[in-house]
């Protein structure tokens, strides 16, 4: 993806000009405003892994802030979800509690539907947008207590503690028609992006993270296979 910083010298389009747009976004806003940030899952991040993974970027730079190595360790930077490392141990945390004191817990996989099509299409800058938006979006849809990461390119998680698969359904078709309902604007263009989403839930299917983790992948690229746009649970 590239940096804002490339969108600097560009032919302006004016007051609707998407380069101006994600300039001024990218500086008005950032990881310390998100509008879900769940606390307690940074600090037991922080405590299981309280050197390793910050002392490359203290080295870097001694001058570097708490919050700046925080994005860099725990922030995927282009959405501002946590990223896959806070994500696969957040999983194991969420499951141990949900075994230890018998309550549901919820796993959601989303994934971008032919996310090759609309690169081919609308290049870097498309994707940028829409994987921007699909952050976004779930930063508006998850209660504070859920918590939502990016996995890879196209591809995001949520966790979803104290839910059943009903509960975890209803979730995924909200933010599956709110998606279809605010398509991605990109100059003149408006881009119709919808998503496959993956449901399991914790013990039917799956009793561990690995486990539950593997059927969510297995839902959401089923759900893919089908046609996409669709919720699915195997």
């Amino acid at each position: 993806m590239p940096d804002i910083n490339d969108y600097k010298d560009h032919n302006c389009k004016g007051v609707n000009c998407i380069y101006c747009q994600m300039a001024a976004e990218e500086r008005l806003t950032g990881v310390s405003n998100l509008s879900i940030v769940n606390e307690q899952a940074l600090a037991r991040v922080k405590a299981l892994d309280p050197t390793d993974r910050f002392s490359q970027y203290e080295t870097a730079s001694p001058k570097i802030s708490e919050l700046e190595w925080e994005k860099l360790a725990f922030f995927d930077p282009l959405t501002g979800l946590y990223n896959i490392h806070v994500f696969l141990q957040e999983l194991k945390y969420e499951v141990a509690r949900a075994d230890r004191y018998k309550r549901p817990l919820t796993l959601g996989i989303l994934g971008i539907d032919n996310y090759q099509e609309l690169k081919n299409a609308y290049g870097p800058l498309g994707c940028g947008l829409a994987l921007k938006h699909m952050g976004k979006l779930l930063q508006e849809t998850l209660r504070e207590v859920d918590f939502a990461a990016r996995l890879q390119t196209e591809q995001f998680a949520m966790i979803l503690p104290e839910t059943n698969q009903a509960g975890g359904n209803i979730v995924a078709e909200r933010i599956r028609q709110t998606l279809l309902k605010k398509p991605v604007k990109l100059n003149a263009f408006s881009l119709d992006i919808t998503c496959s989403i993956g449901i399991s839930s914790f013990p039917k299917h799956g009793l561990d993270a690995d486990s539950l983790l593997n059927s969510c992948l297995n839902a959401q690229s089923e759900a893919a296979n089908k046609g996409g746009n669709k919720v699915h649970a195997l």
